[in-house]
């Protein structure tokens, strides 16, 4: 394996390389084929997959339906809820297309309608149904819990199935950040965390076929809720429906849960993130030119150095101007700033007062610090206290919703537009972040008892952010607020870990960089230290992992910012996730975690236990993988099959493999066949591959050396072999006069001579390379 950590620019050494063998593929039936969906007059249905592709195999039957008005519940259990009409129809729905429809009519035994539920079962490429639900009525409820749902539909009773007996599980996400996964074997699904902070979407799976159902809702994610109960039978049931502490739910209003089936737990996962997001048509645009996501950030929050704390400097002006010039005169490109929760007046329980800068903190405010560093601002802001300056209620301008010790700015009164402004205008604000989401969720109780008052909040401020040409951080997000965020264009990315603190493990955000993949956001891992001491530093504690940091940090995909102290900045580990000018190195699909990990924790059962993600970049149409294994109990064998495939790139025959880590040297390592081990380790010797296609078995392009993604999207743009495979032509982008070190493997499939390359950009921004002969233009 090559060893990026030990590589000597301009030398070659003979190495032994890793080299895998493509196995051959099981190609399973189109998950439209083995899913299966029966829908009876009587308003109940089956769902489940095909066994082998041919026998019937039925996962859940529906459960009762009912609906909570007054004091009353109205429930198809006990017959107090009643089926009174049902149709069949046939129709067309952008963007899924033709669809079959069965609508029912139910009501009370004084023959009141009560409720309308449809579902809609649709006959394209994607197995996709959809379960809606109307209010027949204002639905009133006076004693709802926010852990609750008012009305059920639909709901879920997992079947026994001898076929399927210990192997068919579930996962689903909860709490703040989204990063609290639970699994559990199907016949434990009365333990899938529900209530307003979890429970969406919910991912069922089988082991063998790694058929996959989500199922979510697609509609007023802030108002939904899901549950779990025990039926008068005892039999587990999961439904879905609004929160039952709602005051009213107004007539004719839309419940509505999507269900999708594919084949793969992460890859279906994806799809449905891909489908949700062309259902609310969510902008992807703003994501991609999002200045924060693409190049290198110096971050204050809580883990960094500089967190409620200036070392030796006397005010954050001071501490941030002479960390740009300790940047500067090291060659780190740190591009912008993030400014915490430290800099801002406090009210009432520490909620925010005024969001403007203390002038103890910043004495010629912020604007100063912008203007002598060049560094646009990202923004942190938390809850509003309710004694905040911006409320009438203290003599503000704007309305606010007062409750305890918080306060909320009520929709339609421009106040979002007004605070964005001034900011954006006056110290150049370019990113928003919105923390505490979760505890203005559980503490402010207007938020789920006032229907689409917690959706018109974050709508409010989406909207004010576009207005004001800037993006939005959201941060102790619930899974609601991530759904949420489909319906907001410039919500661009999102905190997938807890708080970051030397030696914790908020490192490991495979699971939940999942989500935020499929939902079009990017995964932020928080700060991290990249050396093991920092000298002047509020967290005295050292960090035993500066590189696995590092590396989870930069295989997130999304925005990077280390919080060191000067002078304890590793500006090796630093400018292994970035070009010479900060921007960022990244990959085509972030690192997530592999399916046999869930199914491992779903079901105690399976090779792999720890963690273990898998990224890819795509360039020219070769495929480059980045496997990490942390905390891997026992050696386990991994397959080519077993990794990611993009439908529409065909693998090589042959991968190398070879480790991207940090040093100065090559080592020799183990010599692959069909397949290769992952060795059992821990944090400090984790497990880090590249897989190499091997398009010529004399010539392999490896990558760049010295970088956490060495085969870079944003580095890359063209790789092209010749017509006899002789010559690699390969076209690089980066800061003009940038050194760009290139590596390549020239002979035979384990023993070869690996090639180091140096190419300087030129004024264009672009280089070409030509290996092996090495000319750069």
């Amino acid at each position: 394996l090559i060893n990026h950590a030990h590589i000597k620019m301009g030398i070659t050494i003979k190495v032994l390389l890793a080299v895998v063998v493509a196995s051959s593929i099981t190609t399973a039936a189109p998950p439209r084929q083995n899913f299966l969906l029966e829908i009876y007059p009587n308003g109940t249905f089956e769902i489940g997959f095909r066994i082998n592709w041919i026998t019937p195999g039925f996962w859940f039957r529906s459960g009762p339906i009912f609906v909570t008005d007054g004091d009353e519940r109205y429930s198809t259990e006990d017959g107090s809820l009643l089926l009174k009409t049902f149709q069949e129809y046939n129709s067309n729905l952008d963007p899924f297309g033709q669809y079959t429809a069965w609508e029912y009519t139910w009501v009370n035994k004084q023959n009141s309608i009560l409720l309308h539920t449809e579902v809609m079962k649709f006959y394209g490429e994607n197995p996709i149904v959809l379960f809606r639900s109307y209010a027949g009525k204002d639905w009133i409820n006076t004693a709802g819990q926010p852990t609750g749902i008012s009305c059920s539909f639909p709901s879920l009773i997992p079947l026994d199935s001898s076929a399927y007996s210990g192997d068919r599980g579930w996962m689903t996400y909860s709490g703040n950040m989204g990063a609290k996964t639970k699994f559990g074997p199907l016949n434990s699904v009365d333990e899938v965390y529900g209530s307003i902070d979890g429970g969406f979407p919910v991912i069922f799976f089988d082991k063998q076929q790694l058929n996959t159902l989500v199922v979510s809702p697609s509609n007023n994610f802030m108002n939904f809720n899901q549950d779990t109960w025990k039926s008068n039978k005892n039999q587990n049931v999961i439904g879905f429906g609004p929160i039952a502490a709602l005051n009213k739910v107004p007539s004719g209003t839309m419940f509505e849960v999507m269900l999708y089936a594919g084949s793969g737990i992460v890859d279906t996962v994806l799809e449905w993130g891909g489908l949700m997001r062309a259902y609310t048509k969510k902008d992807q645009t703003y994501r991609a030119k999002d200045y924060s996501i693409n190049n290198l950030g110096y971050w204050t929050d809580n883990g960094a150095c500089y967190y409620y704390y200036t070392g030796d400097y006397a005010n954050y002006e001071d501490a941030m101007v002479a960390v740009k010039e300790y940047a500067d005169k090291e060659g780190i490109p740190f591009k912008y700033l993030q400014i915490d929760s430290w800099w801002y007046f406090k009210g009432t329980s520490n909620g925010v007062k005024n969001w403007t800068a203390m002038p103890s903190i910043f004495p010629n405010g912020i604007e100063a610090v912008v203007k002598q560093t060049g560094w646009p601002i990202v923004a942190h802001n938390r809850y509003w206290a309710n004694n905040t300056d911006y409320a009438t209620q203290n003599g503000g301008k704007f309305d606010f919703v007062i409750e305890g010790t918080l306060g909320l700015p009520v929709p339609g009164n421009g106040f979002w537009d007004f605070l964005l402004s001034q900011a954006k205008s006056q110290w150049g604000l370019m990113v928003y972040e919105q923390d505490w989401l979760d505890y203005v969720g559980s503490y402010l109780p207007a938020t789920y008892k006032l229907f689409d008052l917690a959706k018109d909040w974050l709508e409010e401020m989406g909207k004010g952010a576009y207005d004001n040409g800037l993006t939005i951080q959201y941060c102790m997000a619930w899974p609601k607020h991530y759904l949420q965020s489909l319906l907001i264009d410039v919500v661009t990315q999102i905190r997938v870990s807890d708080d970051y603190q030397p030696g914790n493990t908020q490192w490991n955000i495979g699971d939940t960089v999942i989500l935020a993949e499929a939902l079009g956001l990017s995964a932020f891992k928080d700060t991290f230290h990249t050396e093991t001491s920092q000298t002047k530093c509020k967290f005295t504690k050292p960090e035993p992992y500066p590189e696995l940091e590092t590396v989870s940090a930069c295989l997130a995909g999304g925005p990077i910012g280390p919080g060191d102290s000067i002078p304890d900045m590793n500006k090796t580990l630093i400018m292994s996730t970035c070009m010479q000018d900060g921007r960022l190195l990244k990959a085509t699909r972030p690192a997530m975690s592999h399916d046999f990990t869930i199914i491992q924790r779903a079901l105690s059962s399976g090779d792999i236990k720890g963690q273990f993600w898998v990224s890819y970049s795509i360039v020219s149409g070769h495929l480059y993988y980045f496997v990490l294994g942390v905390n891997i109990e026992d050696l386990f064998t991994l397959k080519l099959s077993d990794l990611p495939t993009p439908s529409d790139v065909k693998p090589p025959s042959k991968y190398m493999a070879f480790t991207p880590t940090f040093g100065e040297s090559v080592a020799a390592t183990q010599n692959i066949s069909s397949s290769f081990h992952i060795s059992s380790c821990g944090e400090a010797d984790y497990q880090y591959w590249s897989l190499a296609p091997v398009v010529n078995t004399n010539l392999t392009l490896l990558g760049e050396v010295g970088k956490v993604v060495s085969l870079s999207t944003t580095r890359f743009s063209s790789i092209a072999y010749s017509d006899n495979n002789d010559k690699i032509t390969v076209i690089i982008t980066g800061a003009q006069s940038e050194t760009v070190y290139i590596a390549a493997a020239v002979g035979g499939d384990s023993i070869a001579d690996v090639k180091y390359y140096k190419c300087v950009v030129g004024s264009t921004g672009t280089a070409t390379l030509v290996i092996p002969e090495g000319s750069c233009m």
